[in-house]
């Protein structure tokens, strides 16, 4: 049959519909309505469908998806999540001798691999050479950023914004609020709490940076892209930081603390109370 989706919601929910239509016994027809958020990634499994043999006929409006098996290629390589790479190369940004993250895509279609167009937009020392990124600390300048097709950046780059002095400006992240958080709000609740100056916007965030941040406690309010952001934000506090619901971070990385206590950061898991 037909359906019909909102583009500004969530990529995910068309992505995930790209997949399973082709499994029912009959051809479909898929109706995205009003602007694609999220672009890259609609192309990203466009992809994947092309390399299991399946080629939804794209439209104006949409996709014609026939009935048909997915064929297995026999291998795939999987590549890097530049989503889940964000946070070390902040974090690079932030002091030390900078880091390094390996098995990336440099012409991927995900939308994060931004992240590094930012980071050197903000001053930061980006280099890249095969599958791997380094990103070393550099004199940090504020910039103002159109988060609508990087939203997932958005926690991890205020982290570096709120520790850069002068005014920083995000725009395009209103669907930020429907995430596992209101990360707009989290976010700046986050970044305020360990001291930092940060403001929503109806859209984004506006973000007062300073030279440093003092450390404190946050919540990570159940959302796993909240924990890595006070991870990040870490790296440029003063004083020691507490993350309530740490764990949060099993959703997408959990090996996270354990990988960044490789970085030499001091971790310590403390006991939740009654």
């Amino acid at each position: 049959g037909e359906y019909h989706l909102p583009g500004d919601v969530s990529s995910q929910f068309i992505s995930g519909m790209l997949f399973a239509l082709p499994l029912l016994p009959d051809g479909s027809r898929l109706v995205v309505e009003g602007a694609r958020e999220s672009a890259s990634y609609l192309q990203l499994t466009l992809r994947a469908l092309a390399t299991f043999g399946l080629t939804p006929r794209e439209q104006e409006e949409g996709w014609t998806i026939a009935s048909q098996g997915y064929a297995s290629p026999g291998a795939v390589q999987v590549e890097g999540d530049w989503s889940n790479a964000a946070p070390w190369l902040c974090l690079g940004m932030l002091g030390g001798e900078g880091v390094t993250v390996t098995g990336m895509d440099l012409d991927s279609l995900q939308g994060d691999r931004a992240v590094c167009r930012v980071l050197a937009a903000m001053g930061g020392q980006v280099r890249t050479a095969a599958d791997r990124v380094t990103v070393r600390p550099g004199p940090r300048v504020p910039t103002r950023m159109d988060a609508r097709d990087i939203p997932d950046l958005v926690p991890v780059l205020a982290a570096v914004a709120a520790a850069t002095p002068g005014v920083t400006e995000i725009t395009g992240a209103a669907r930020l609020r429907l995430k596992e958080s209101d990360r707009l709000e989290t976010t700046a609740r986050m970044l305020s709490g360990l001291g930092g100056q940060v403001e929503e916007t109806a859209d984004g965030l506006l973000i007062r940076g300073r030279s440093h941040l003092s450390g404190g406690q946050v919540d990570a309010a159940g959302d796993h892209r909240i924990a890595m952001a006070a991870a990040v934000a870490s790296g440029a506090c003063t004083g020691p930081v507490t993350i309530t619901g740490a764990r949060a971070v099993e959703k997408s990385y959990p090996t996270f603390w354990a990988e960044l206590r490789c970085l030499g950061k001091q971790v310590e898991e403390t006991p939740v109370g009654p």
